[in-house]
Order: C-alpha cells, then sequence, then structure tokens
C-alpha cells in the first residue's frame, strides 16, 4: 500500500470553503488531498475513497473475479463458490499496512 492513506487518512470529505464553483478534498488529518474541483467531481472522489476504506486494494481484483464467477458452476457447486467468496473477502479485507 502507497503511503497515500497514511498521509491523507480517511475519511476525507469535500469543503468549498465559502466558494461556490471550487471544492477542495481534506482528509480527517486535516491535510489537503487536492483542491480546484467542481463539486460533483470532489463528492465522486470523496465517496469512492471513503467506500473503499479498511480493504486491501491488491486484493480487490480477486474479489471481482470471484463474484463474476458466482454462478458460473451448477448448483452442484454451491458450497464451492461460497468458499472462493469467503476467502476472496478475507484477502479484501486483510490489513494492508
Amino acid at each position: 500500500m502507497s503511503n497515500l492513506y497514511k498521509e491523507y487518512p480517511l475519511p476525507w470529505h469535500t469543503y468549498s470553503g465559502g466558494c461556490d464553483k471550487l471544492w477542495q478534498i481534506d482528509a480527517a488529518n486535516g491535510n489537503r488531498v487536492t483542491s480546484s474541483l467542481e463539486e460533483d467531481l470532489a463528492q465522486y472522489i470523496v465517496a469512492a475513497a471513503n467506500a473503499c476504506a479498511g480493504l486491501n486494494p491488491e486484493a480487490i481484483p480477486g474479489f471481482i473475479d470471484a463474484m463474476r464467477h458466482l454462478f458460473d458452476l451448477p448448483i452442484v457447486g454451491e458450497a464451492v463458490r461460497i468458499e472462493q467468496m469467503k476467502a476472496a473477502l478475507a484477502k479484501l479485507e486483510e490489513s494492508n499496512e
């Protein structure tokens, strides 16, 4: 994991600074992540970052792959699919420090 979330810990927040057109993103510790963004873009970035809080970013592709294959097997493979999803979810939630 990069040092991004160490320097800019989650949750992030949007702030207009009294200006209606340009917004900034601030980290939980008050550090400015970025500024001069349109409101909708700033809110989109913050929502995406905050939604991933606590997830291991390196495990996301494996989790998505497991989700895509969840219904590939016949119904008799249900236990296998559930175990694959549990393993993928566990890896996704592993500490990434």
